[in-house]
């Protein structure tokens, strides 16, 4: 997995908490790359992942849609699976964690979310 990056102006009084959240799953078999992203800005917290500001727009736009589809319900759980890879988002009111992750090597990823 790449460095970290994080991005200053982005970072809030909980960044102790999200630091401590991305090195736990960073560590977990299987995970390829971690990003956190506030919203609904889209400002990039922390990442691992390469063409972060790529990925970030993209994956605001995921959880956008995916919102618009339950407009009645809270959407607290994406799950897109490849067959070699998974992407799993968490989106809450303040920040959206995801996970790249090979689901092929562990599967014991969620409970860790």
């Amino acid at each position: 997995m790449s460095s970290k990056t994080t991005t200053p102006k982005a970072a809030s009084s909980s960044l102790e908490e999200v630091e401590n959240t991305v090195s736990r799953l960073s560590g977990l078999m299987g995970v390829l790359a971690v990003m956190i992203l506030s919203t609904p800005q889209g400002e990039i917290i922390q990442s691992s992942f390469t063409n972060q500001v790529e990925q970030a727009k993209i994956l605001l736009k995921v959880d956008h849609y995916c919102a618009s589809l339950f407009v009645e319900e809270e959407v607290t759980f994406i799950r897109i699976r490849t067959q070699q890879h998974e992407l799993l988002i968490a989106p809450n009111k303040e920040y959206l964690l995801v996970v790249l992750h090979n689901p092929l090597i562990s599967t014991t990823i969620e409970n860790a979310i």
